[in-house]
């Protein structure tokens, strides 16, 4: 058996105990005395439950990094890079909550203009989208030096230090970003930042998406 394995056993089994004690009060008298100290008022069932609730956060954060570091190897090239720090956000609920048009931010960026109303929000899930765009829906055959990559580069470098509210994080890409990704980002933000400054992007037009 794994220590995590322990670790879930023995936290099962506290979370046991104290919901058998909190339903039959009869069995306090069979305590120790060590355990059950009625002139202090009995047992604090409010720090236990807090105990139990430390634990199951701490092996949702194990689970997490451990299928981060067993996943996908860790990102060594542009589009590993752009795609994990899309994809750790949802943007879709984002999208449809907010009501987002992301087709004015997008057509600004790709002039290398700022779309300064958007929130750094508005601008992940603009730079989700565009992932979306360049490597599944329509836009896979687009030249890097195409407007829509200079937009796609931009939007990472101004987004790539934003912190995803839980109620977007997606799942598996939120954990490698947290854990492979995150940590390395200054170096991986230099990596993108000398691709973007070296390309020789084309005239912006107005386009699909």
């Amino acid at each position: 058996m794994s220590d995590l394995s322990r670790y879930k056993k023995t936290l099962e089994s506290l979370e046991f105990l104290v919901n058998f004690l909190t339903q039959n009060h009869r069995a306090l008298n069979h305590l120790p005395g060590w355990l059950w100290n009625k002139s202090q008022g009995g047992i604090d069932f409010e720090q236990f439950k807090q105990v139990i609730d430390d634990a199951k956060a701490e092996i949702k954060d194990f689970e997490a990094r451990a299928l981060a570091l067993t996943g996908a190897p860790a990102p060594i090239d542009e589009n590993d890079i752009l795609i994990h720090s899309a994809l750790r956000f949802q943007g879709y609920r984002y999208q449809q909550e907010v009501r987002l048009d992301s087709k004015p931010i997008i057509e600004a960026y790709k002039r290398g203009e700022r779309y300064p109303e958007a929130t750094g929000l508005d601008l992940l899930a603009t730079f989700f989208l565009l992932q979306r765009f360049l490597y599944k829906w329509g836009g896979e055959t687009l030249p890097k030096t195409s407007p829509h990559w200079r937009a796609f580069r931009q939007l990472f470098l101004e987004t790539c230090s934003v912190e995803v509210p839980e109620r977007y994080r997606a799942g598996a890409y939120e954990a490698r970003w947290l854990y492979d990704i995150f940590p390395r980002i200054d170096s991986y933000r230099a990596i993108i930042e000398q691709i973007h400054t070296q390309t020789n992007y084309q005239n912006a037009d107005s386009s699909s998406i």
